[in-house]
């Protein structure tokens, strides 16, 4: 299963009644140019995000440090 189709069904548990997923995209806070400067230690201040647009709404999740396709509620 592609991460696109992973993401699209953890954030379709956030959907109000008749409200349908129109895309999901993955992010990510910190820049990838930042492993330039600071190394590996990106790795501790960066998260990965969700973001689900629907045909209502723009969704933001949080999907924690080390995966994006699970996302939490905030």
């Amino acid at each position: 299963m592609a991460i696109r189709d992973k993401m699209r069904r953890s954030a379709a548990q956030y959907l109000q009644p008749g409200e349908q997923l129109e895309a999901v995209i993955g992010a990510q806070t910190r820049s990838n140019y930042l492993v330039l400067v600071i190394g590996v230690f990106i790795l501790l201040i960066n998260n990965f995000r969700i973001i689900a647009v629907t045909n209502n709404r723009i969704l933001v999740l949080n999907a924690g440090k080390w995966s994006s396709p699970r996302p939490a509620a905030w």
